[in-house]
């Protein structure tokens, strides 16, 4: 913008008065960085899709594409005119996991639980799961690692002590769980149904963390006053109001579903395991079960928001530093046209004397 503004002259770079923007033309930020004619720059930089965005985007969107497309044609694979009678008990055997768990034929319970769940589906397409999902686990976990580490850096030059030192600590746990989250989910892949025992407690593990960092997420410090800053008016206060804003708006609505699809799953599966024979109560749960896999895609997707900004920031950053050095230069060069031509010969009386 600054390199426009010259072209365009809109700048006056006279070396004895220094570089200044004609009134009315350009404007600076609370930073004190040019931002172009009016929210021009701004608007900009914001069209421009960061490839921390562009990263997480395509991750979410190929994970949720696996996880519909293993369920979907495990659904086309089922034979519908038996619907009702896909699962059939023998005379004495009980209806609840319960039961079974008491007469101690725990292999019998898990055969009856496996009907429609999106374990039972990912047995068909493992390859698939583990050729996506490990990609995808890497590189969420590479980009929230950096967000964490930029929104804790905020923390620690916008606020006070106690209050910084409160919320690194919830997003360093909020951290480590989604890490351990994401290894869990991709272990679900090796830890499959065929191996029920194994598979269940991986999949409760993992259920677990997912609950503990969403729920650590929610724990972070968003609602500030003047008095939580050490300097109101600083670059990292401002950075640190616009997140929260974005927190309030999108992320915390955003978790709080998942959670509360959770919650649907847990009701579900209460509701089939207290009926192993019907088939309706294991669509039903396959079903709730599938839509909070994708959930947790809208978990980790949701956070783009702060891509966004950590984008721009280095967009302009980069961008301020380009235009202020190729502004320089041509303050530098203007500056020695001028000098060579405004030079005059010295009096002879003065060099006489």
């Amino acid at each position: 913008w600054l390199k426009l503004g010259l072209a365009m002259g809109q700048f006056d770079p006279r070396p004895e008065e220094g570089m200044r923007a004609r009134p009315g033309r350009e404007v600076t930020d609370s930073s004190g960085v040019w931002t172009g004619s009016g929210a021009g720059a701004e608007a900009c930089l914001s069209t421009k899709m960061s490839w921390r965005v562009r990263l997480r985007l395509a991750s979410t969107l190929a994970n949720t594409a696996m996880v519909l497309y293993i369920y979907a044609t495990h659904l086309l694979r089922v034979d519908w005119s038996r619907f009702g009678s896909l699962r059939s008990l023998q005379p004495g055997q009980p209806k609840t996991f319960a039961g079974h768990c008491a007469a101690g034929d725990l292999d019998a319970a898990f055969d009856l639980l496996r009907i429609f769940t999106f374990s039972e589906a990912m047995l068909e397409n493992l390859n698939l799961y583990m050729l996506v999902g490990t990609p995808v686990a890497i590189i969420l976990a590479a980009l929230e690692w950096d967000r964490v580490r930029w929104l804790q850096s905020l923390f620690r030059e916008a606020c006070h002590a106690n209050l910084a030192e409160r919320a690194e600590w919830w997003l360093e746990l909020y951290l480590r769980t989604m890490l351990g989250t994401l290894l869990l989910i991709l272990a679900i892949g090796l830890f499959h149904l065929e191996l029920p025992r194994a598979h269940y407690v991986t999949t409760g593990c993992a259920l677990v963390l997912g609950c503990s960092s969403m729920t650590s997420y929610l724990q972070v410090p968003f609602q500030f006053s003047s008095a939580d800053f050490t300097s109101a008016g600083s670059a990292a206060a401002h950075k640190l109001e616009a997140w929260s804003s974005r927190t309030a708006c999108w992320v915390r609505p955003t978790l709080q579903v998942v959670l509360l699809g959770h919650l649907l799953a847990v009701a579900a599966g209460t509701w089939k395991a207290n009926g192993l024979d019907d088939d309706r109560r294991a669509l039903l749960f396959g079903v709730v079960e599938t839509c909070v896999v994708v959930a947790y895609q809208a978990f980790e997707g949701i956070f783009l928001v702060d891509d966004a900004a950590i984008g721009r920031e280095g967009q302009s950053t980069s961008s301020t530093q380009r235009n202020l050095a190729s502004t320089a230069g041509a303050v530098e060069k203007r500056c020695r046209i001028r000098s060579n031509s405004w030079t005059t010969p010295v009096p002879d009386a003065l060099l006489g004397s």
